[in-house]
């Protein structure tokens, strides 16, 4: 494929790319909203992201593993790791996972009760907690253990909870390139731009614990009033209220080692057992 005078594979350029990167050698659907990836109720337009995306993949109630580009199966050689897969299969709980295809089949417990996708609002440069990431540092252990969910929240301003404070200190940093934000590229798998975790309930804020290619704490989130939309297995869309049923927001995750065990019922109440695609969670509520 041939544009802007540059050669791609048919697929294009790495999905990740920087503006820079596209500044330099076009490649234009990236750089294209699509009007069916777009919610209206969303203004963000333009620069500095790429084509933006108001919908993203439902990656379950677990982040170990579930959102590096190359970390799912892969090591950095691109050979098959063991170690790596085994992490993706206990904490990947989710409809959609990292570098492998899932089937209706795969949903055991029930296209009904099971979250496909939900919406997110794309970053208008204002610091918003559902729109722009705090990070905690370097990737660590912390993030799946005992309040590792809640390791960004002491950062939100308290005087307008909807924003962080960029002078906080001792909990991390505000990402400081505008590239790295919620919703700006809709093509890139990375779970910053295009996916989220039942973990938090709708409209909380975004924690991440190294770059944006690392696993991170995502909701959903809305301009509509009080939630946001979610599209369930069976078809049906439903509105989730900010107040859902979200357990114990300061529990450890389910993977490996010394954290909830594999098997796990979700410990993110009603909110967490939609994320999970074959839990075998007994729904908890209604909503």
């Amino acid at each position: 494929m041939t544009t802007g005078g540059a050669v791609y594979q048919a697929m294009g350029p790495l999905p990740s790319g920087s503006v820079a990167n596209m500044d330099a050698n076009p490649y234009v659907p990236w750089m294209t909203d699509i009007a069916s990836y777009r919610c209206p109720s969303d203004p963000g337009r333009g620069l500095p992201s790429l084509g933006r995306s108001n919908y993203a993949a439902c990656m379950g109630d677990a982040t170990h593993s579930c959102s590096r580009e190359n970390d799912a199966y892969e090591d950095s050689n691109g050979n098959t790791n063991d170690k790596r897969s085994s992490y993706s299969r206990a904490a990947a709980r989710g409809a959609f996972v990292y570098r492998k295809s899932t089937r209706f089949r795969d949903i055991l417990d029930g296209l009904a009760n099971t979250i496909m996708c939900g919406e997110i609002i794309s970053d208008l440069g204002d610091n918003d907690i559902r729109s722009h990431i705090w990070s905690r540092g370097s990737r660590t252990a912390s993030q799946w253990n005992t309040g590792g969910a809640l390791r960004c929240r002491g950062a939100i301003d308290p005087e307008r909870p909807q924003f962080w404070n960029p002078s906080a200190t001792g909990v991390g940093s505000l990402f400081a390139n505008a590239e790295e934000v919620r919703g700006n590229k809709w093509m890139c798998g990375i779970v910053l731009y295009t996916g989220f975790h039942t973990i938090l309930g709708p409209n909380t804020e975004l924690c991440i614990h190294g770059n944006q290619h690392e696993e991170a704490v995502v909701s959903t989130s809305s301009r509509h009033q009080g939630g946001a939309h979610v599209l369930m297995g069976d078809g049906a869309v439903k509105f989730v209220t900010d107040s859902i049923d979200a357990g114990n927001p300061n529990s450890a995750q389910v993977t490996v080692h010394n954290y909830l065990p594999p098997g796990s019922g979700s410990p993110f109440g009603l909110w967490g057992e939609l994320g999970t695609r074959a839990a075998k969670e007994v729904l908890s509520g209604e909503f």
